[in-house]
């Protein structure tokens, strides 16, 4: 079964009872949901793009559903600076079981198609800036510039824990309803 509650966080020390975790859990856990810890094996460790542009306005399509134009998953103390996303078909940036990962002093616009007027227009599962999905933790975003999206800053399926978002400018959203 799925976990809709969670935490990423990085074990620093062991006894034969207790873990000791880089980061104090969040929130208390009811022992009657079984709570439990799973270890995650295969992240990509302080791994960073800076000063890039992605130009996705043309090749962008739903080959790119349920993805981002730039995926940190399972990214740990990764990082995005001076980073630009022109065109997200889905998500400009998707952060899928991130742990520590930085977003900052970038930005992301123009939804596909590059504005709303032309060609089929984008609503509600399309053109989304910047993303944080299941199991997200302590990962910080500031600083960036997200405009001619549908939606800037977001999160998906609530198990997102300690993620730190501020200072952002969120401008110039498009939302068509199509239904």
């Amino acid at each position: 079964s799925q976990r809709w509650v969670g935490q990423l966080d990085r074990i620093t020390a062991i006894t034969s009872t207790t873990a000791t975790l880089e980061i104090p859990l969040y929130m208390s856990y009811d022992v009657n949901f079984a709570p439990q810890g799973t270890r995650i094996n295969g992240l990509i460790n302080n791994a960073g793009v800076e000063d890039l542009t992605v130009d996705n306005s043309v090749s962008g399509n739903s080959n790119q559903a349920y993805y981002g134009t730039i995926s940190m998953s399972g990214a740990q103390n990764c990082w995005l600076l001076r980073t630009e996303v022109i065109g997200s078909w889905f998500r400009a940036v998707q952060v899928y079981a991130g742990y520590r990962n930085t977003i900052r002093s970038s930005s992301f616009h123009e939804g596909i198609p590059a504005t709303p007027i032309n060609g089929s227009q984008y609503g509600p599962a399309r053109g989304y800036g910047i993303v944080l999905c299941p199991t997200a933790s302590a990962n910080l975003i500031e600083d960036n510039i997200v405009y001619h999206l549908s939606l800037g800053i977001t999160y998906y399926q609530g198990t997102i824990t300690g993620n730190a978002i501020a200072y952002n400018y969120v401008t110039q959203l498009y939302y068509v309803d199509n239904t």
